[in-house]
């Protein structure tokens, strides 16, 4: 995200920056920011997010760029700690699974109407 016009006022080229997120889900976005910053000459290596899926996409997208994700929590450690403490049921756990496979499906297969944006035309 561009800060307070950061990019417009100093120029990041020849700069080693870090790219962080909160969430990261497919990475699209980030890599897209990524690769801006790339093109502006930033130097960036890695991405820290707090937390991911763990989806396949994701990955992909960081290959992709040549980028390194890290991640302080994934979904899967996410639902086996909310399954010990008794907050999430097995059976619950096994339908959050099945979402993590086919996020896009997921709510469509179960009778819910399929959201569509830019993304999932």
């Amino acid at each position: 995200t561009n800060i307070a016009g950061f990019l417009e006022k100093d120029s990041i080229a020849g700069k080693k920056m870090l790219k962080v997120e909160d969430l990261v889900s497919m990475g699209g976005s980030a890599a897209t920011e990524i690769e801006r910053d790339r093109k502006l000459g930033a130097i960036v290596t890695d991405c820290l997010t707090i937390f991911s899926y763990g989806l396949a996409a994701s990955e992909e997208n960081f290959t992709e760029i040549e980028c390194n994700l890290h991640v302080a929590l994934f979904y899967d450690v996410l639902l086996k700690v909310a399954q010990k403490i008794g907050s999430l049921t097995p059976e619950g756990a096994d339908s959050l699974k099945e979402w993590k496979e086919d996020p896009l499906n997921w709510g469509e297969i179960r009778g819910f109407p399929r959201i569509k944006n830019e993304r999932n035309n």
